[in-house]
């Protein structure tokens, strides 16, 4: 177990059945693989390859369960997050900025997000519930590369307060899809 952060930014690194208590950065790989893991958010930056989330759990975070994925400058391609349990919204404070989501991710190439549980329930309603977006949040593009060939299928979406699925196209994203999800408030 891990009490701080981890950072990976090697190829080929595989994360097996380990706790991580502060988040995992990661800043470019190619084949990563974290399976069985237990921590509060990941944020994922760079260029990268093959990217694989199986069976973690994401919680107790102040921004939510939160995962980041925002390609500055690369193209991140293969990311699968499947099997995933996202939950646990702590008291989020007093910003102004509505922008807590459990998945937030723009500029992707090829995503299967598949059969996970997202709930984002407010812990003391509208206080921490005005500072919520969405579950998931799809932005069209990062640095003029355009999400491609995600797949969001038979997920279990709870809360998430203003939007369950926040899915913005700008007429350009080419070959997205959301199939199969439970939505419940």
């Amino acid at each position: 177990n891990i009490s701080g952060s981890l950072t990976l930014a090697a190829d080929n690194v595989m994360v097996h059945n380990v706790q991580i208590g502060e988040g995992l950065y990661i800043t470019s790989y190619n084949g990563a693989s974290l399976n069985r893991c237990d921590l509060t958010a990941a944020w994922i930056d760079g260029a990268n390859d093959t990217l694989t989330f199986d069976a973690c759990n994401f919680h107790d975070a102040d921004e939510g369960p939160h995962m980041q994925i925002w390609d500055n400058g690369g193209s991140t391609r293969n990311l699968t997050i499947q099997n995933c349990y996202f939950h646990g919204l702590v008291a989020y404070g007093s910003s102004s900025d509505a922008h807590t989501e459990n998945i937030h991710i723009a500029g992707i190439q090829t995503a299967l997000i598949q059969n996970n549980w997202f709930e984002m329930y407010t812990p003391d309603g509208a206080t921490t519930g005005q500072y919520i977006t969405a579950n998931v949040t799809l932005e069209p593009d990062a640095n003029g590369i355009m999400n491609q060939g995600i797949v969001i299928d038979s997920n279990w979406f709870y809360g998430g307060w203003v939007y369950e699925l926040y899915y913005d196209f700008d007429g350009t994203s080419a070959v997205n899809k959301a199939t199969n999800n439970q939505l419940d408030r």
